[in-house]
């Protein structure tokens, strides 16, 4: 399921391509310019521009996936921890890292990009999505089986889909400067307060009920090689004076 080594050094370059020139300006013969493959070589890889676009995503998922393996294996955290960590890791990357890859990655969700895209990458696209909500399932599952947690299928259904409602908002505030201006919508830890209080609407037993929230988004933090944690900006908008009062 993941890219080859030639495909992923056209995603690298391509992403170079439109952070410099735009979207408008992309094209194969560019691109064949930049990466001296040659257009054959390119269209052996990918069908057409959408496809490469489609590509920068899918190379992201690639990244979130080897998170969650990482996060498996991470002995220091409850599995409630883990769980806010799922849904938290997204959020952090788009917030924080200033990889351009992440801000041409979230045009790849406009329509009229796949709606272009080859047969073969909206399959590979479905299988990323398949991977992540198996990887979700599994995580809902270990906190089930270590009776952290009590809770039946439908209620756990109805809570992931609310954190990822959450989720998928905060990554579009994170890829629009003028929401985050003008909003004050950049706290990243109260983001995941707001999850956690969600998760809490199940039945978690005394074994384990504790989250540490900075604990826990410390663990991304350090994946990602962040050393320091954001600050939220205050703002003193007399528009926001109410918001703010009332936070």
């Amino acid at each position: 399921m993941s890219l080859t080594v030639t495909q992923n050094n056209i995603i690298k370059q391509a992403v170079l391509l439109i952070e410099k020139q735009g979207l408008a300006s992309f094209c194969f013969t560019k691109l064949a310019n930049l990466t001296n493959y040659s257009k054959t070589t390119l269209y052996d890889s990918f069908a057409n521009k959408e496809d490469v676009i489609c590509g920068i995503f899918i190379s992201n998922m690639d990244d979130i996936m080897k998170f969650n393996r990482a996060l498996e294996n991470t002995s220091n955290l409850t599995t409630k921890e883990k769980l806010l960590c799922l849904y938290m890791f997204e959020v952090i990357r788009a917030w924080c890292c200033k990889d351009a890859s992440l801000k041409v990655n979230f045009i790849a969700t406009n329509q009229y990009i796949w709606h272009h895209a080859s047969k073969d990458t909206i399959s590979h696209l479905a299988k990323c999505f398949r991977s992540r909500r198996i990887d979700r399932q599994n995580f809902w599952q270990q906190a089930l089986d270590s009776g952290e947690l009590q809770a039946t299928t439908n209620s756990i259904r109805d809570i992931s889909k609310t954190l990822l409602i959450i989720q998928r908002g905060a990554v579009v505030v994170a890829h629009n400067e003028m929401m985050q201006d003008n909003d004050n919508i950049n706290n990243c830890e109260h983001i995941a307060t707001e999850m956690e209080r969600i998760f809490d609407r199940l039945s978690w037993t005394a074994t384990q009920p504790y989250c540490d929230i900075k604990r826990a988004l410390r663990v991304i933090y350090d994946y990602l090689g962040i050393d320091d944690i954001p600050n939220e900006k205050v703002t003193l908008d007399p528009l926001k004076i109410e918001m703010l009062e009332f936070s």
